[in-house]
């Protein structure tokens, strides 16, 4: 994704929506942050097919 589509999809403040999520299960946050932002792709892709509605 270059600079133009990460700013029209993300970053402009008229595109995007910030929701504050709050949880207590610590280690629930922690495997899930690390699925979805860490360097093990394949990982995230499962969790994605498993859990996300297209």
């Amino acid at each position: 994704m270059n600079a133009i589509q990460l700013y029209a999809t993300t970053m402009d403040p008229k595109n995007r929506l910030l929701t504050k999520i709050t949880s207590n299960n610590v280690l629930k946050n922690d495997y899930i942050f690390n699925t979805l932002l860490g360097a093990n792709v394949n990982l995230r892709k499962i969790f994605i097919k498993k859990y996300f509605y297209y």
